[in-house]
């Protein structure tokens, strides 16, 4: 079954609420997962896993700690073998590791970032220690960042 029709069959849908979106265009979730250079001791972050589409690239290679606001993603998430799925925002999920000392936890970092969360999650991943990241973020954002860069 191709990945639009298990979406539409198991009824899943953005919920704008949440600031969802769904990436699946197979050809940059590949790319994605390619730019973190995996290894099997490496341990990544995905920020706002959803359904799995980029999670099941990244288990391939090594373990995955999945954030996930969406308890009904969460769940199914948690099916997928080498997943550690956390039902929770993943600015909560980052201070609350960085507040208990607990950084250090993942070392690759990756996801498809939801426009107006943008600022705040890049902001606390700089307060942890990661070595590669691979993230997707809204154009506007993107080129946000470059018109500041060029000034």
């Amino acid at each position: 079954m191709d990945l639009i029709a298990f979406i539409n069959e198991a009824g899943i849908k953005p919920d704008k609420t949440k600031d969802q979106f769904f990436l699946i265009d197979s050809q940059i979730l590949d790319k994605e997962a390619e730019l973190l250079q995996l290894k099997e001791n490496d341990v990544a972050l995905e920020i706002g896993a959803g359904f799995g589409s980029l999670t099941i690239r990244l288990t391939q290679k090594c373990k995955v700690l999945a954030a996930e606001i969406d308890p009904k993603l969460c769940d199914f998430l948690r099916r997928i073998k080498n997943v550690v799925a956390m039902n929770n925002d993943v600015i909560k999920i980052l201070e609350e590791a960085r507040r208990d000392g607990r950084t250090g936890a993942f070392n690759k970092v990756a996801g498809n970032i939801p426009y107006s969360r943008t600022q705040d999650i890049l902001l606390e991943l700089l307060r942890h220690p990661w070595q590669r990241a691979a993230l997707c973020v809204q154009k506007e954002f993107a080129e946000k960042l470059l018109d500041r860069k060029e000034k």
